[in-house]
C-alpha cells in the first residue's frame, strides 16, 4: 500500500510536467475563434495603455469590451512581441498555458480534498473533459477566467481552520489570484463572497466570536477586498478610473447583457432573453462526460454520510453561478461556456466521489469500480483522439454524440472547424499552383484564416470567390439546410459523421474543384 501511495504521489507530481508541452504543441492545431480578432485588438489597446499611457475608444462605453479586464489579451500581445511566428499560434500558446494552470490547481484542490490520488484523478478528469480541453486551446474569455478562478478557489480552501483564519502568508496569494481573475472578468467578485462565507463558517466552527476577533476577521476581509479591487483593475483601463465602483457595475451590466437573438436548444430556436428554465442543466447533462457525472453523484452520497467542508464548498462553487443565472434570467448563448469557471470545482467533487468509492470497497467490488472508472475515462479520451481538433463539439451518449446533437444543439459555435476547411482549400490551391479567392461564414474568421496562408486571399466586396467556407451555425433550419447541400466539395465532420463546416464552389472558377 505504501508503494502504491508513493507511485500515486509521483504520478500526481509528474502529470503537469508531461501535460504542459503536450498542450502547447496541440494548441497549434486549433483555429481562430469567433471573438479572437476583437480580443486581439483590445489586447493591443491595453498594451499601449500599460506601456505608454495611451487612451483608446475600447476603454469607453459604446463597445462592450470596456466591461472586461484586459490581462489575458495584453499577455498575448506581449508574447507576440517576444516570440516570432504567427499571431494566432502565439495566442493559442498563451491560452493553453492558462488551461494548464487550471488543471494544476484542480489537482491541488483534489489533493486537499482526498489526497494525491484524488488530485491525480481530478487533473485527469479535467484534461479529459473535451470541452474544457478545447476551450483551453483558443477560448480567450472563458478558459483564462476558469483557470484563475480555480487558483483563487484553492487559496480560499487553504484558509486556516483557527483564528486568525487569514494571515499575511496566505493573504498575498489569495489577493493576487482574485485580482488576476478580476483583470479578466468581473465575475471574480464572486470570490470575495466565497471568502466571506468561508471566513464566517470557520468563525462559527472555531467559536471565534468575541468582538475583538470578529472585528479582526472583518478587517482582514475588508483589506482583501480593497486590495483586490485596486489591483484587479491594473489591466482594466475603464474600471481603473473608479476601482471601488466600476467592477461591481460591470458585473451587473454583463449579467443583463443586451443580446436578444436565437440559439438552438433541444431542437428549437429559442430567444436568449427567454431561455427555458432547464437550459443550463440540460446543456450540462449532455456535454459533461458521464464519468464526471457519476463521480459527482457519488460525492453527494458520501457527503450525506460524512461531512467534508471543502467538497461542500466545491459543490457550492459549482451550483451557485448556475442557480444565479437561472433565477436572474441572465442572457446565455454558445451553450454554457460562460459558466466554464463553475466546472473545475465540480470535477474536484467528482474525483473525491470516485476516490471515496474506491476506498470504501475491497477485493473484487473495488476492482470492478476501478475498471468502471477506467472505462469512464477512456470514453472522453477516445472522443478527443478521434475528433482532434474539434473536441469543442463533445456531446455524450445521452444525446447520441455530436451526430445526435446536430440540428438540436449548437455544435461549433466558435467556428474552430473553419481552420480545417481553409486547409483543404489551401491544399487545392497548392496542387494547382495558383492563388484562390475565398469567402464564407463567419466572414472575419474565414478572412483571418485565409490571411495565414500565402496561396489564399479573402474576396473583397464585388469579387466572386472560388470557394465559400461555411460553418454550420444559426437557426435549426439553416443548420439542416447547410448540412444537406448537394454541391459540397468538402466537409469537416466529427468521427460519427456530424457536419461542422462545408466548402462549396463560389462561382468564380471550376478548374480548381476536384
Amino acid at each position: 500500500m505504501v508503494k502504491t501511495e508513493r507511485v500515486t504521489l509521483w504520478a500526481y507530481r509528474l502529470l503537469p510536467a508531461v501535460l504542459l508541452p503536450v498542450m502547447l504543441v496541440l494548441s497549434r492545431d486549433f483555429g481562430i475563434t469567433w471573438d479572437e480578432k476583437t480580443q486581439q485588438m483590445y489586447g493591443r489597446a491595453v498594451w499601449y495603455y500599460v506601456t505608454q499611457g495611451a487612451d483608446s475608444h475600447w476603454f469607453h462605453p459604446g463597445w462592450y469590451m470596456y466591461l472586461y479586464g484586459g490581462l489575458f489579451d495584453m499577455l498575448c500581445v506581449a508574447a507576440q512581441r517576444l516570440l516570432p511566428g504567427d499571431t494566432w499560434t502565439t495566442r493559442h500558446y498563451v491560452n493553453a498555458l492558462f488551461g494548464w494552470v487550471g488543471v494544476v490547481y484542480v489537482g491541488r484542490l483534489g489533493r486537499l480534498a482526498g489526497g494525491p490520488g484524488a488530485g491525480l484523478l481530478a487533473m485527469a478528469m479535467l484534461v479529459l473533459s473535451p470541452r474544457y480541453f478545447a476551450d483551453s486551446m483558443n477560448n480567450p474569455k472563458d478558459a483564462p477566467f476558469a483557470a484563475l478562478f480555480a487558483v483563487a478557489l484553492y487559496y480560499t480552501a487553504r484558509l486556516h481552520p483557527r483564528f486568525p483564519f487569514l494571515d499575511l502568508r496566505l493573504f498575498v496569494p489569495l489577493a493576487a489570484s482574485i485580482a488576476l481573475a478580476l483583470n479578466v472578468r468581473a465575475g471574480a467578485l464572486l470570490l470575495l463572497g466565497y471568502v466571506a462565507l468561508a471566513l464566517a463558517s470557520r468563525t462559527v466552527a472555531s467559536r471565534a466570536c468575541s468582538p475583538a476577533r470578529l472585528l479582526s476577521t472583518a478587517a482582514r476581509w475588508a483589506a482583501l477586498a480593497l486590495v483586490v479591487l485596486v489591483a484587479g483593475t491594473a489591466f482594466w483601463p475603464w474600471a481603473q478610473k473608479r476601482p471601488l465602483h466600476r467592477p461591481v457595475q460591470a458585473l451587473f451590466k454583463l449579467s443583463d447583457y443586451d443580446w436578444d437573438r436565437t440559439v438552438l436548444f433541444d431542437g428549437r430556436d429559442v430567444r436568449t432573453k427567454a431561455l427555458p428554465v432547464d437550459y443550463v442543466p440540460r446543456w450540462a447533462a449532455v456535454t459533461v462526460p458521464p464519468v464526471v457525472l457519476v463521480g459527482a453523484t457519488l460525492s453527494l452520497v458520501f457527503l450525506a454520510r460524512r461531512r467534508r467542508g471543502l467538497v461542500a464548498g466545491m459543490w457550492f462553487a459549482a451550483l451557485f453561478p448556475a442557480a444565479y443565472v437561472i433565477l436572474s434570467r441572465a442572457v446565455l448563448y454558445d451553450g454554457i461556456r460562460h459558466l466554464l469557471f463553475a466546472y473545475p470545482p465540480l470535477v474536484v467533487a467528482s474525483a473525491w466521489g470516485w476516490r471515496g468509492l474506491l476506498e470504501a470497497l475491497a477485493g473484487r467490488p473495488r476492482a470492478v469500480a476501478a475498471l468502471a472508472l477506467a472505462i469512464g475515462l477512456v470514453e472522453p479520451a477516445w472522443f478527443m483522439w478521434r475528433n482532434h481538433p474539434n473536441q469543442c463539439v463533445y456531446f455524450n451518449a445521452l444525446v447520441g454524440g455530436p451526430r445526435g446533437a446536430l440540428g438540436r444543439y449548437e455544435l461549433d459555435y466558435w467556428g474552430n472547424s473553419a481552420h480545417q476547411a481553409i486547409d483543404w482549400v489551401d491544399a487545392r490551391a497548392r496542387e494547382k499552383g495558383t492563388r484562390l479567392l475565398v469567402s464564407g461564414y463567419p466572414p472575419h474568421v474565414v478572412r483571418d484564416e485565409a490571411r495565414r496562408r500565402a496561396s489564399l486571399e479573402f474576396a473583397r466586396e464585388g469579387q466572386r470567390p472560388d470557394f465559400e467556407v461555411l460553418v454550420l451555425r444559426g437557426t435549426r433550419q439553416a443548420v439542416l439546410e447547410l448540412a444537406s447541400r448537394t454541391d459540397v466539395r468538402h466537409r469537416v465532420t466529427t468521427a460519427d459523421g456530424a457536419t461542422l463546416a462545408i466548402v462549396v464552389p463560389g462561382g468564380a472558377r471550376g478548374d480548381v474543384a476536384p
